[in-house]
């Protein structure tokens, strides 16, 4: 017997239920190159200040006060050349006096009584000496010691994911290392007896399996390294044996498939047997409403198991709206995802009891955001769900949202 839309857990109690299991599982250090993705477990503290002394922003001349002031009085002045200062350069104690230039290259340091930068194109050469030009300013061009960070600084705050900035600045740092959030091994199971691998042919009543490919490739995004994929038939033994080895040997398993109501639909069962314990089955939401969320705690290790629908939106709007805030949050992102408001381009209807997730693309214009609803909005569909940016979330009690009206969305993910 089907259970009643009103007896489905609501998607706020669902996503509560998910994140009150989401402990931490310590920290590690990864090589900076390999940090992407990965959420910084500490703040970064700037060893040094930085920029470490004063050096020059472009290829140029370092020139003196005096001279400044001369050439801003007389509308030029011509200068010696004293000395070149490659980038990398030791300059051991020389000083820049009045009447005399240095050849200086981008992030060259800079010799004492460097007042300001000529850049080359607005030196020229006359006679033996270099004539400069009325209109310097003191300081122009330099990067003075410390003018981004001083040392003991907060470079960088802990409980955020590295990016590709945020990389490069701890390598500024010196940092080959990062300390992150250690990451959860994650085990997934794909079923369907009629699913078959990308690249194999297709038998009769066959198809191409999707959510493999679509799932791994948003734990990637969400900076999992670790990922032990399995396939079986709808078929109750292979499940079990399948599932008791990835209980075993990961933090998280990720099902897809095999949770609904279905006469084939094993792994509901297989997961009873094996000890893990149901928190929710059955959602208000559309699509996704057969997501399952249980936990198994076993001789000190704890898995949290994560049922997806097998239809290929289903899949990946459970994995939005569930799984990914449970892997941030067990890496010490614990900020709810953000929500913003859009306008709607056009009127949406749906039936009231169920929220819905809308997939939608968005633009900008003088009144802030607007989206647009996609077509193809069926469970098994993702043509319209690939072109997304974000989910407009459409309230469990109303069935129609007019043009113009406002709605709540949230950014995927991957976008």
């Amino acid at each position: 017997m089907t259970t009643p839309e009103a007896a489905l857990t609501s998607y706020t109690d669902a996503l509560a239920a998910v994140l009150v299991e989401a402990g931490s599982l310590g920290t590690e250090m990864v090589a900076a190159v390999a940090a992407p993705g990965r959420v910084l477990a500490e703040d970064i503290i700037a060893p040094f200040d930085l920029p470490r002394f004063d050096n020059t922003s472009v290829d140029g001349y370092a020139i003196h006060a005096a001279d400044v002031e001369l050439a801003n009085r007389d509308g030029f002045a011509d200068l010696a050349l004293g000395m070149t200062v490659p980038a990398g350069d030791v300059l051991r104690g020389r000083e820049l006096t009045t009447g005399v230039a240095a050849r200086v290259f981008t992030g060259s340091p800079l010799p004492a009584g460097t007042a300001a930068i000529v850049m080359q194109e607005n030196v020229e050469p006359h006679g033996e000496a270099l004539r400069i030009s009325a209109g310097l300013t003191l300081g122009q061009c330099i990067r003075r010691q410390g003018e981004e960070f001083r040392s003991g600084d907060i470079v960088a705050r802990g409980a955020q994911p590295l990016t590709p900035p945020l990389c490069a600045l701890a390598a500024t740092m010196g940092l080959a290392q990062i300390q992150v959030a250690r990451a959860p091994r994650v085990g997934l199971l794909l079923t369907g007896s009629e699913l078959v691998a990308p690249g194999q042919p297709l038998g009769d009543a066959q198809i191409y399996e999707s959510n493999g490919p679509g799932l791994a490739a948003a734990l990637k995004l969400a900076g999992i390294a670790s990922l032990d994929v399995r396939s079986v038939p709808d078929t109750l033994e292979p499940t079990v044996a399948a599932l008791s080895e990835l209980l075993e040997a990961n933090d998280v398993v990720i099902t897809s498939g095999g949770v609904s109501v279905g006469t084939y639909d094993a792994v509901k069962e297989a997961l009873q047997q094996l000890g893990v314990a149901r928190r929710i089955w059955r959602v208000a939401i559309k699509p996704g409403k057969p997501f399952f969320f249980g936990v198994r705690h076993r001789a000190g290790h704890k898995t949290a198991v994560f049922g997806l629908p097998g239809n290929p939106l289903s899949a990946l709007v459970t994995f939005s709206v569930f799984v990914f805030p449970y892997l941030r949050a067990v890496q010490g992102i614990t900020a709810p995802v953000q929500t913003f408001s859009a306008t709607l381009n056009i009127t949406i209807k749906k039936p009231a009891g169920r929220l819905e997730f809308v997939s939608v693309t968005l633009s900008n214009d003088a009144s802030g955001w607007r989206a647009t609803p996609l077509g193809q909005r069926a469970s098994h569909m993702l043509g319209g769900f690939s072109q997304a940016h974000a989910l407009a979330i459409f309230p469990a009690g109303l069935e129609r949202l007019e043009g113009g009206q406002c709605i709540e969305c949230r950014r995927l993910p991957w976008t």
